[in-house]
């Protein structure tokens, strides 16, 4: 995942902020359950809370687990997404109707923490999958997290969900993860990390290494605890 640190952009790309599904996203969900349903046998264990704020941070194995999210999920979901996705015109609409956040790849962007905080606290829910990027070997740890997550979630304190995808494609490659069947995606929702002891300490770069680690170490305990 880009870095989120502040920093400020040229050219300001708007996030579409409200938490409310709209027809785009119900079309979305439809398409996506049936989908994964039948090309990947999609199940999914537990649920976000129905309403307020939530930060949901997910392993990341392959590019099409935000597919397996939003089957999973009855909220709308609003992704990071790489800037430079939106130079794609067709693209760039897409990522609009379903309410992503462009993220500069590789430097701090005070846009994109911005836009996130302002979902947050419309009540929606962001998703930040942690490791950054797409980490696809079988029975390896997690890497180590961005503080990206722990960031949102002390400055909004919202509720951080940690969900863990299993049985998914386990490729780098975009087309092979959406189109080659997997023997039975489960998509495992988790109990809400319990975060309210750091929120009125000050948001240093020791407290966000803190948080990230606690959240990774309840990440990695998900599917565990299912």
């Amino acid at each position: 995942m880009p870095s989120l640190v502040p920093v400020l952009e040229d050219r300001p790309i708007a996030a579409a902020a409200s938490p409310r599904l709209t027809l785009f996203d119900r079309f979305e969900q439809a398409l996506m359950r049936l989908f994964t349903g039948i090309w990947h046998g999609c199940t999914w264990t537990g649920s976000l809370p129905p309403s307020g704020p939530v930060v949901l941070i997910a392993n990341h194995t392959s590019h099409a687990d935000p597919g397996f999210l939003i089957a999973a999920c009855r909220r709308r979901l609003h992704f990071l997404h790489a800037r430079e996705c939106y130079s794609v015109p067709v693209l760039r609409w897409i990522f609009a109707l379903a309410g992503c956040i462009p993220v500069t790849r590789g430097k701090p962007d005070k846009e994109a923490v911005s836009a996130a905080l302002q979902i947050l606290a419309d009540g929606g829910v962001v998703v930040v999958f942690p490791e950054g990027e797409v980490s696809p070997k079988r029975e390896a740890p997690l890497r180590p997290g961005k503080t990206g997550a722990a960031l949102l979630a002390l400055r909004s304190r919202a509720a951080v969900v940690p969900v863990w995808i299993e049985g998914g494609p386990r490729s780098r490659k975009v087309l092979g993860a959406w189109l080659i069947p997997s023997g039975g995606v489960r998509v495992i929702m988790g109990a809400p990390i319990e975060l309210s002891d750091c929120f009125d300490r000050p948001i240093t770069r020791s407290l966000l290494r803190q948080v990230t680690d606690r959240l990774m170490e309840r990440l990695s305990a998900t599917p565990r605890a299912a």
